[in-house]
């Protein structure tokens, strides 16, 4: 009987650390069995500089997969997914600090709640999809009443800020644009936002091959992809998700590996595929 490939030892601290982080984080539970060397803890500790996201040369990748901790969108799953953000953070259309607490509010006292950047209402027959915390995000309670489950896309003609006229600045300087068109709208999101809606986008794509997304929005999200780098919040984030859910968002391991991340797993979620991971080192 073969035994398991194990991972080899490294003498240079991070790059041992960040072994131990795709070992564990990466390929835990998967076909190989590996460990961080001697010594290295097996996640990589949040001092760890950006630097040690340095390529390291091909590794075995998970693809995205279901979600299981949370059958349903319920109390628990937004409890647990408010825990992500126990420190306070930022609304992801408008970048709006806001403070941890019972009472969620960004610095004008706008409530804050919980967006789904894949609307719900693509969602509801698929087991799981709602309370992926991988397509949730803080956002302004208005700013996702304004978004609904319109379709986000890349140039509305003209800038007419959607909240230009509100006195609030988190919501009169927001970059979010929307256009009616009788019955139907689409929405323009900031450029920056842009990255982390489209990772969340094609991690729900790839993760439940139920969901119908048409095949100019993915090209559209893989733009997006390419355009904004993943940061080290997401990168934090993916690891808080993983340690709750048992699932990682493999666009931000390996964003250099987009297309084939989404070619190779749509069919299968949760097999392994070759890739290179972390060759964004130091951006954010």
């Amino acid at each position: 009987m073969r035994s398991k490939p194990a991972c080899p030892a490294f003498t240079d601290g991070g790059v041992r650390a960040h072994l131990g982080f795709l070992c564990a984080l990466l390929l835990g539970g998967a076909a190989l069995t590996c460990k961080a060397a001697e010594g290295v803890p097996a996640a990589l500790d949040r001092s760890t500089p950006p630097a040690v996201h340095a390529a390291i040369g091909p590794v075995q990748i998970v693809c995205p997969a279901p979600q299981k901790r949370f059958p349903q969108y319920d109390r628990e799953a937004r409890a647990a997914f408010w825990d992500l953000y126990r420190a306070g953070g930022v609304t992801v259309y408008c970048a709006a600090t806001f403070k941890a607490g019972k009472r969620r509010t960004a610095a004008s006292a706008l409530p804050i709640n919980i967006e789904h950047v894949v609307p719900q209402s693509q969602l509801k027959r698929i087991r799981g999809a709602a309370a992926d915390p991988h397509n949730m995000w803080p956002s302004i309670e208005e700013v996702n009443s304004a978004r609904q489950n319109w379709r986000l896309v890349n140039d509305i003609p003209g800038e007419t800020l959607f909240f230009k006229r509100r006195r609030e600045p988190e919501l009169a300087q927001c970059d979010f644009e929307v256009l009616e068109t009788g019955k139907l709208a689409v929405v323009e999101p900031a450029p920056p936002a842009r990255g982390k809606l489209a990772r969340a986008v094609l991690h729900m794509y790839v993760a439940y091959p139920q969901l119908r997304i048409g095949a100019a929005d993915i090209r559209q999200m893989l733009e997006w992809h390419a355009m904004v780098p993943v940061s080290d919040e997401e990168r934090r984030r993916n690891d808080d998700i993983a340690a709750l859910t048992g699932v990682r968002n493999a666009f931000v391991d390996a964003p250099d590996e987009a297309s084939r991340i989404v070619t190779q797993c749509r069919a299968t979620p949760g097999r392994l595929v070759q890739a290179r991971v972390g060759r964004e080192a130091g951006r954010k």
